[in-house]
């Protein structure tokens, strides 16, 4: 089903090769199947190529850039994420998808001023930070541990 669905995307941009959507429909694939290629000089056909053939093939598909920098978040890449914001950002403006992702990027810098405002016994100013945390992403396990080490505090000093 993969090399049937490689065999129609290739297809599909040999027939339009400025229709970004089926570029970044490809890499998605390439993705998921963990053929994501080196952040430097990717291979032709993997995740990181195909989304560069999209961006090339159509600068101003926000959808293109917030799904190669979602992919480089998942890669622990936050200067390349955080470049491609920028980028979508240039080309396409502040649209609903690039404002996701930017709010995303926040949130991953937040993490660690968490942990600094429990150590420091700030707990109101940590909630607040983590509540933002638990909005975008409810099931983020290191944000529920913090909920729960703060209300074990909180328990402690009552």
């Amino acid at each position: 089903a993969v090399n049937s669905a490689r065999w129609l995307f290739q297809r599909a941009t040999e027939a339009d090769s400025n229709h970004a959507p089926v570029w970044q429909a490809w890499a998605l694939l390439e993705k998921d199947q963990k053929n994501i290629g080196e952040a430097q000089n990717p291979a032709v056909n993997s995740a990181r190529w195909l989304f560069q053939r999209a961006t090339e093939a159509d600068s101003n598909d926000a959808p293109t850039w917030q799904a190669w920098a979602l992919l480089e978040i998942e890669q622990d890449n936050i200067k390349a994420a955080n470049e491609l914001l920028q980028n979508g950002i240039k080309f396409c403006g502040k649209t609903q998808e690039l404002l996701h992702l930017e709010q995303k990027l926040i949130n991953l810098h937040s993490k660690p001023e968490i942990e600094q405002l429990i150590e420091q016994g700030d707990l109101n100013s940590a909630k607040n930070i983590l509540g933002r945390l638990l909005i975008e992403n409810p099931k983020d396990i290191k944000a529920l541990q913090w909920r729960e080490r703060i209300l074990e505090l909180e328990r402690k000093m009552n």
